[in-house]
């Protein structure tokens, strides 16, 4: 364990929230482009022990135990993008990779497209499967509006050719 480690388990979280003590632990540990940030490291320097790996969780422990870090984790990653302009990106294998200034913008693109894409397909999805025979003329109306709307969104961004239609 190195002295930083062995500094970070023995440490009392000042800083509230904890985020905040694991950027200040972030900083004095000199991180830089290319090193690898480990889910342990993150939960020492947030207060928090990693459950030993012979530990029994439940489904619902483990889950509440990797939200609590989740909650930590977020705005600490935000906190490292806007001080250090330091990008971290999962390795996944539950670490984290500070990826390099010239990785970065093609990474934050990809990732970027990924998201519109994914939301785009998810709204879509949801109107088109409208139970049309619940609505009013003037409601069905609105809808084919709104079909017409997401259709050009979608044309915009190339990411559908065209809104299938309920007859399709």
């Amino acid at each position: 364990m190195s002295d930083t480690e062995q500094a970070l388990s023995e440490a009392t979280i000042d800083l509230y929230p904890p985020w905040k003590e694991a950027l200040k632990a972030f900083e004095a540990e000199g991180y830089s482009y290319g090193d690898l940030v480990t889910k342990d490291w993150f939960m020492r320097a947030i207060g928090m022990q990693p459950p030993p790996p012979d530990a029994r969780l439940t489904m619902e422990q483990f889950a509440r135990h990797e939200l609590a870090v989740l909650q930590q984790f977020t705005p600490f990653r935000t906190a490292v993008l806007e001080k250090f302009q330091m990008d971290l990106v999962s390795d996944r294998a539950g670490a984290y990779i500070i990826i390099a200034p010239k990785d970065q913008p093609e990474r934050a693109y990809r990732d970027m497209a990924a998201g519109i894409k994914r939301e785009m397909k998810r709204g879509l999805s949801r109107i088109r499967n409208v139970n049309t025979a619940r609505l009013t003329a003037q409601e069905r109306a609105a809808l084919m509006d709104t079909m017409a709307k997401a259709a050009d969104l979608a044309a915009r961004l190339g990411s559908v050719k065209r809104l299938p239609m309920e007859d399709d």
